[in-house]
């Protein structure tokens, strides 16, 4: 599923010259700048929703999943080793929350820019990234202290 929507973003990025032809031809009016932008899409067979849909199927799939580790009882103060001796309790040496701010921010990286999207607007996306990872990390580590106090 992910393949199709690698191959959706390519295509959309392949002809992404085209598309910004499109949006200075029609300036001054950008609904007709969409209807035009679709016509195109439609007659070269991108979807531009290919990179979203196949990530609906795994939703329920994901749903289901929390529920059934949030319901089982037998996963409460087990060991899951390494560092992590109690599943129940927040990460002692808070490796966790550092690991995935590092992994959204490698993701954030390593993504390929959008279709149309300005690429002077690059540095004010690197500081969001930044401070996405950072403000995970706060916040995490501020509820885990909260968690391990009470």
């Amino acid at each position: 599923m992910s393949a199709k929507g690698f191959r959706s973003v390519a295509k959309m990025r392949l002809y992404q010259d085209d598309v910004v032809e499109i949006k200075n031809r029609y300036k001054n009016d950008p609904q007709k700048a969409q209807v035009e932008i679709m016509s195109f899409y439609g007659k070269k067979g991108i979807n531009p929703l290919g990179g979203c849909l196949p990530m609906l199927p795994q939703f329920p799939f994901f749903i289901a999943l929390f529920f059934a580790l949030r319901e089982s009882v037998e996963l409460r103060h087990a060991p899951l080793g390494l560092w992590l001796q109690d599943l129940s309790a927040p990460d002692p040496l808070f490796i966790l929350p550092f690991l995935m701010a590092f992994i959204m921010f490698m993701t954030q990286k390593l993504a390929p820019p959008m279709p149309g999207s300005d690429p002077n607007s690059s540095p004010g996306n690197e500081v969001y990234a930044t401070y996405d990872c950072w403000y995970f990390c706060d916040h995490a580590f501020w509820f885990g202290f909260i968690f391990c106090c009470e």
